[in-house]
């Protein structure tokens, strides 16, 4: 199914431009209805505004921690109906309702995306070009001098239909142990709850190291630098005194073995015949960190919800190859990020700027 055929975006358009009140919507929010149907975390319909400068502006200052916890307060804000949790939505979601507002408000063509070369590609312009401009075009590219883009025009992708047989939470019964327990999708605000839990959980141990994780990541930033070409000086980078840095990195270890956990307490519903919807964060964790719960039941649970089909179909979208000059079809992952820095940096030619006399 396409995620908005021409005829829809044509009515669309003619509906913006007549700007009619409906049904007690406010002029200016536009109907959506995305592929999941109401059938996980959005409603079948809702109605949505364009963004406010304020939107991006809050967006724009968003520390990259706080950064998901924004875009859900900044789209609860551009919905009409006030009764939706975006927290309980899947990040496909997001990215097909992201995908539908740039069509809508923006433009029905996504440009100035970096294209990554498959083998193909790589074969076709040495056929082209010859070994030598070859390896000086591959040399562009690692240096960052060159950055091949594609374009995507919206109206082309298409979306998965989610099948009838759909559940929101998934049990699974051993064989062996005769265990009996319940996740449910990952959402998108999961990662929201985890860092709040964390971020208090070890408030005075990341005050601790702060000091000593922003040398690190200073010094990781200069050695891509050297390493894309630049001229840096990592002599004049201090240096983390081993046992200080052994510290940090147990640290490091402790904690993401606990977000590991979280995650999954943060997905059980049951446990043992025990419905586990309401249960304490802590309550949850301690069972996430049952034993039974190994790797081969946690693959299986992930398993099962990537076999799951829905949103957009991100294996076909059809994008213009800038190496053979033609339009094909490769994978692409609409993340909600590049989405949302496509928005921020859309240049928009809807409004004249007249001067009066």
């Amino acid at each position: 199914m396409k995620i908005l055929t021409d005829e829809e975006l044509s009515l669309l358009s003619s509906v913006k431009k007549t700007n009619k009140e409906s049904e007690g919507i406010p002029l200016g929010y536009f109907p959506i209805e995305l592929s999941t149907k109401g059938k996980l975390g959005a409603p079948a319909i809702f109605h949505i505004r364009n963004f406010k400068t304020g939107d991006l502006v809050d967006l724009s200052l968003a520390d990259e921690e706080d950064l998901t916890e924004t875009v859900i307060n900044m789209l609860k804000n551009m919905i009409w109906e006030k009764d939706i949790n975006i927290k309980n939505w899947h990040e496909k979601e997001i990215s097909e309702l992201l995908v539908r507002i740039y069509m809508i408000f923006f433009t029905a063509e996504m440009t100035e995306i970096d294209f990554e070369l498959n083998d193909s590609d790589h074969e076709f312009l040495l056929n082209k070009v010859g070994q030598q401009q070859y390896d000086e075009m591959i040399g562009q590219i690692r240096s960052g001098k060159w950055a091949p883009k594609t374009r995507i025009v919206l109206t082309s992708i298409e979306t998965h239909d989610l099948d009838e047989s759909f559940k929101t939470t998934v049990r699974v019964k051993s064989n062996k142990t005769g265990l009996d327990i319940g996740f449910s999708y990952p959402k998108f605000g999961d990662v929201v709850i985890m860092k709040k839990f964390l971020k208090q959980r070890f408030e005075k141990e990341d005050k601790q190291f702060a000091s000593i994780k922003r040398m690190i990541e200073f010094r990781r930033e200069m050695e891509d630098k050297l390493e894309a070409g630049f001229d840096v000086s990592l002599s004049k980078i201090p240096i983390v005194p081993e046992a200080e840095l052994k510290k940090f990195q147990k640290f490091e270890i402790e904690k993401a073995l606990l977000a590991v956990d979280l995650i999954k307490a943060i997905q059980l519903t049951h446990f043992d015949g025990k419905d586990l919807t309401n249960a304490p964060m802590e309550e949850k964790i301690k069972i996430a960190a049952d034993p039974r719960i190994d790797y081969t039941l946690n693959k299986k649970i992930e398993d099962y919800f990537q076999t799951l089909k829905f949103g957009i179909n991100e294996a076909q979208v059809p994008m213009y190859n800038p190496i053979t000059e033609q339009v094909e079809t490769r994978r692409f992952s609409f993340r909600f990020l590049d989405l949302l820095q496509a928005i921020r940096s859309f240049n928009s030619d809807e409004y004249d700027i007249i001067l009066d006399d």
